[in-house]
Order: C-alpha cells, then sequence, then structure tokens
C-alpha cells in the first residue's frame, strides 16, 4: 500500500497524546532509535525550542514529526554544519505494520509541504540520521535530500550519523545550490 502526502495531516502534541507517544517511543522499531524521556512532560511541554507534532494518516494518529531551528542548539548546529535559516527534523512511525509501506517518505513530504515549504524564514532542512538507519536514510534520498557529510559521530552519540540537506522549498531552489 502506498501512501500520499495528501492522505496527512499534523497537529501539535498534546498532553492526552503522551501514552501513546511514549508507547510508540517502547516499540522495538522505534527504541532502536530514539530514547524515551524520563519526564515526558518536561521533554514535550518544558518549553524547549522544539515543535512536536503528531502525524495523521486518514485522521489516524500514526507517528509524531518534530522541528527545531538549529541556531536554538548552537553545539548541535555546529556538529552538524547548518547553515543559518536551517532547520532540523526528527520522525517516527509509530505502528510496526506502517514500515516499509511508503509511508515515511509520504509523511515526510506531507510534513514539509504543509508547515515548512514558504516560509521565508526557512532557508533549509538538515536532518541527522544514523548511518544504520538505511530506511531513513532511503525516505530522505527519496525526497531529494542530499548526504553532506557521512562517518562522523553527531552531538555526542557514539554511532556515526549521516547528515542530509534540502532546500526548504526544492522547486524553488536553483540548480547547484
Amino acid at each position: 500500500m502506498r501512501h500520499s502526502a495528501t492522505s496527512f495531516s499534523f497537529r501539535p502534541l498534546r498532553r492526552d497524546d503522551l501514552p501513546l507517544l511514549m508507547e510508540w517511543l517502547a516499540a522495538d522499531h522505534v527504541a532502536a532509535w530514539w530514547e524515551r524521556p524520563e519526564d515526558p512532560e518536561e521533554k514535550y511541554f518544558g518549553g524547549r525550542p522544539v515543535r512536536h507534532f503528531i502525524a495523521l494518516l486518514d485522521e489516524k494518529p500514526v507517528g509524531m514529526v518534530q522541528f527545531y531551528r538549529w541556531l536554538d542548539f548552537p553545539d548541535g548546529a555546529a556538529a552538524v554544519g547548518a547553515r543559518p535559516g536551517e532547520v532540523g527534523l526528527d520522525y517516527l512511525i509509530g505502528d510496526a505494520d506502517l514500515i516499509g509501506s511508503g509511508v515515511g517518505p509520504a509523511m515526510i513530504d506531507a510534513f514539509l509541504s504543509k508547515t515548512i515549504s514558504g516560509r521565508g524564514d526557512v532557508s533549509g532542512v538538515r536532518v541527522e540520521v544514523p548511518e544504520s538507519n538505511r530506511r531513513s536514510c532511503r525516505s530522505l534520498e527519496k525526497l531529494g535530500f542530499r548526504r553532506e557529510q557521512s562517518g562522523g559521530s553527531i552531538a555526542g552519540r557514539e554511532e556515526p550519523h549521516y547528515v542530509y540537506t534540502r532546500a526548504a522549498d526544492p522547486e524553488a531552489a536553483t540548480p547547484g545550490s
């Protein structure tokens, strides 16, 4: 089953979403890449400059997407070579049955087109991905992200990561930019 970006909508994470989010974070296919916070209330509602959204596929919660300005995380920005105006993006698919069905690229594409594209204050998207997370790498590559860095350990993490980049609005980007 393939999914299109038009099937997705996004709403801000709410406190009543935390039990579902914690369930997703405990699932094997998510826990391999995401740490489960000791204090979810503080992590997701404690005033950090990260915006969290529940991804809805045909109105059913299927994942989470979060984004942030690299400017707000100078150490991380330096580690990934972030440029002014770039945002970071993290995402997860909560339901293991949806893995490999095209949900990942469609969800990311929908999020970018509905929240990032066309914003004059965002020049691009920069995403760090563990090298071993091949599904995530392929999802980004399908969407025109370019691998800019590879092999380094990022933000104090032991596993080597890749860094992928894309213009905020790829249709507006000029060739070679």
